[in-house]
């Protein structure tokens, strides 16, 4: 499957992925896509929420390697879970993961990795130094519990950083616009409603430049939109569309 061009296309774009938080969270992968809208990833986001701590949410799984929480909406795959990685997925995951880091360490120096995940997932990481918070069953109000406390432990790695929730979403909107056009043509202030539309000051007014097409998960571009797009990057930009379905 990592042969597959969508596939081999989400992989090479999202190499540009910046994190946007030294906390690092692993998780499993699920059936059910968006990862967001699924059961279990809903118990791993209130217990995220119930610590406090704004953290980076990394999805584990094949063919894609890893999803960014930002890309969360973007892939969409029909591939049983079996719980047996092949060598070419296993070398991929680890691959991603050491080249992710690699980043949050140039960006923040210090950080800790924290791996929410099954049995099968911790057995394939070439990790050294990462913090366990459920070995068996994820989703068990005992892994889930564990799960918070032990992020409450980290409140001190992200002091003085500028780390909050609501600069967490406008950087995540930034890196799919990075990753959909190959440039970030979104300003810093920016508000998102419920409809997921976003809006920014332009000539002195209020203007829609985008909204998240719930359907792939990717930016649909208003014409303003289009003229910062375009002031962004001019003709270097990814115009065309791709479906990462598979």
């Amino acid at each position: 499957e990592i042969r597959i061009p969508e596939v081999k296309k989400y992989i090479e774009r999202a190499k540009d992925y910046e994190p946007f938080t030294n906390v690092v969270v692993l998780f499993p992968c699920s059936s059910k896509k968006p990862y967001s809208t699924s059961k279990s990833h809903k118990f791993f986001i209130n217990a995220i929420n119930s610590s406090k701590m704004v953290v980076e949410e990394v999805i584990l799984t094949s063919p894609y390697g890893l999803v960014p929480r930002a890309l969360d909406g973007v892939v969409n795959y029909d591939i049983p879970v079996t719980g047996e990685w092949s060598f070419e997925e296993i070398e991929l995951i680890n691959n991603c993961l050491k080249n992710f880091l690699k980043k949050v360490e140039e960006k923040f120096d210090d950080y800790v990795v924290i791996a929410h995940l099954p049995e099968h997932y911790l057995d394939i990481l070439e990790l050294d130094d990462i913090v366990i918070t459920s070995k068996e069953n994820p989703t068990s109000e005992e892994a889930l519990k564990n799960l918070t406390d032990t992020l409450k432990n980290y409140k001190e790695l992200t002091k003085n950083k500028n780390i909050n929730k609501k600069g967490q979403r406008i950087h995540n909107i930034q890196q799919l616009s990075k990753f959909q056009f190959g440039v970030n043509f979104i300003p810093n202030e920016i508000f998102i409603n419920h409809k997921g539309q976003i809006f920014t000051e332009i000539n002195n007014k209020n203007q829609q430049i985008a909204s998240i097409n719930p359907k792939n998960g990717l930016l649909i571009l208003t014409l303003a939109g289009g003229e910062l797009l375009w002031n962004a990057g001019g003709r270097d930009i990814n115009y065309v569309e791709v479906n990462y379905k598979i």
